[in-house]
């Protein structure tokens, strides 16, 4: 039942199920001078084989469009490969040799951590690294440091997980990291579909000089949002997911946080409102 619900509320915001699909909707954001970001969203019968073939599918296919990889990125999440070492210097060091940068995804407080210690460990071998930081952790202000120390680039999001020992409110804490970040940061994500929340931060980073741009999801509205960075003067950039499933991680955290259920059944009915709206096209992307 829950993982049923998981998949149907994830359909929208999946480009297919194949690499395929993420470029092609890659390059057509290209056409219209908008970014891409992909990434593999692995499902419950995903093996780690699978996810490495994929990531490493992703890197080489990227790196041998020079055309697309100047506007386009992998995003990864090490989680499901337990943060392997050895894994991760593998994808590093072909991302760095095919001009490919490299991101990671966030999850819970205790996997930051370990994605942290992870990059630590990868600076010395990568080209561009960047990494995620959620606005609900107490936690992340701090975390901006070693961006701003290292030079990695940063993407800023609300976030899905509740910091169990410090709540913060996700749109407050969202804007003290932006704050932490303007002016210092080598290059922010905006990665917000809140029209006043990317007014905000977006507003912060460029008075401040630093690069900066609006990340979206692929799936969801756009049509309050994309105004704003074209009057900023920021670009924007779409995040693409392919795969087979992205929920079924809420559905095993269901298991430890319930309220997490609450989430699931608003995603459910947003994806709804989204598939009724699309009908006049009122908030589509051009892909």
């Amino acid at each position: 039942m829950l993982e049923t619900a998981g998949a149907w509320a994830a359909r929208p915001y999946i480009t297919g199920t194949r690499l395929e699909d993420a470029l092609r909707a890659a390059k057509t954001l290209q056409a219209h001078n908008h970014k891409g970001t992909i990434c593999f969203w692995d499902g419950k019968g995903d093996t780690a084989e699978a996810i490495v073939s994929n990531y490493d599918a992703i890197i080489y296919d990227l790196g041998g469009l020079a055309e697309l990889n100047r506007d386009c990125y992998v995003s990864v999440k090490p989680w499901p490969l337990k943060h392997s070492s050895d894994l991760f210097r593998h994808f590093a060091q072909e991302a760095r040799s095919r001009g490919v940068k490299l991101h990671f995804d966030s999850a819970s407080t205790d996997d930051q951590e370990k994605t942290l210690q992870l990059i630590r460990e990868l600076l010395p071998l990568s080209g561009t690294l960047g990494y995620t930081l959620p606005g609900r952790w107490q936690r992340s202000v701090a975390d901006a440091g070693l961006a701003i120390e290292q030079g990695l680039e940063v993407r800023v999001v609300k976030g899905q997980w509740v910091d169990p020992t410090h709540p913060v409110d996700p749109s407050e804490g969202f804007l003290s990291v932006i704050e932490q970040l303007a002016g210092r940061a080598r290059h922010v994500s905006v990665a917000t579909h809140d029209p006043k929340l990317a007014r905000a931060a977006l507003s912060a980073l460029v008075a401040r000089g630093t690069a900066c741009e609006l990340e979206l999801l692929y799936g969801l509205p756009v049509r309050a949002v994309l105004p704003i960075a074209r009057e900023i003067g920021v670009p924007v950039r779409v995040y693409l997911p392919y795969g087979h499933a992205w929920l079924p991680y809420v559905v095993n955290r269901l298991r430890k946080e319930p309220r997490v259920a609450i989430w699931l059944m608003r995603d459910m009915m947003s994806s709804l409102r989204l598939r009724i709206a699309g009908k006049d096209g009122a908030s589509r992307l051009p892909i």
